[in-house]
């Protein structure tokens, strides 16, 4: 679920930049599994090893959340987890190549809403609408677990809140992806500090 108006944002950008750069704009549906789970104890598992002789006395020091995380992970993981895991990584990389199949770039909204408030840990709510925890990341998420290069670019705010534009590209087409940002912060410049940040 992305906010309506985060959309509109993104299309209107996205028009401007293939404009700019001469590309055509191709929609196309985007059916990426969902990988909140394996996203997840992908980077607990990480943090486990940065955390190797201090886990799990320094746990006060970490979010609720990822104390929790941290937890479960250690008493849970298991070789059935991690199948999971690598046949989520699979049907990810097979969604996102057939997506590149058809098109050069995505262009896609960075995250489904505006910024929330930064005392909230988990947003489960997108323009009005319940969501699960795993919206937050269902745009970028799959980009993370395959390694496809991806770029958010500022493109506007909203309610005084700002909205980014993701360009995705084929595997090893990160100089592409740069130039297209690029081209859109030239044709679009944006602020260089946060709107009422002291200068």
């Amino acid at each position: 679920m992305v906010n309506p108006a985060v959309t509109e944002l993104v299309d209107e950008a996205g028009r401007l930049l293939a404009d700019e750069v001469g590309l055509e704009i191709v929609h196309v549906d985007l059916a990426f599994p969902s990988m909140g789970f394996e996203w997840a104890l992908g980077n607990l598992s990480g943090l486990y090893a940065d955390l190797e002789g201090l886990w799990p006395e320094c746990k006060d020091q970490l979010t609720p959340e990822i104390a929790f995380g941290m937890s479960i992970a250690e008493r849970k993981y298991s070789l059935a987890m991690m199948a999971r895991s690598e046949t989520a990584r699979t049907a990810a990389n097979e969604a996102v190549a057939k997506a590149f199949d058809q098109v050069d770039f995505i262009f896609s909204a960075t995250n489904p809403d505006v910024a929330f408030p930064a005392e909230t840990t988990l947003h489960l709510e997108v323009a009005g609408q319940a969501v699960g925890p795993e919206n937050n990341g269902a745009l970028t998420i799959p980009y993370n677990i395959v390694g496809n290069p991806s770029l958010s670019v500022p493109i506007g705010q909203l309610d005084g809140l700002p909205v980014g534009m993701q360009i995705a590209s084929r595997h090893h087409d990160d100089a592409l992806v740069l130039d297209l940002g690029l081209a859109l912060e030239r044709s679009r410049p944006w602020p260089l500090v946060a709107n009422a940040a002291p200068c």
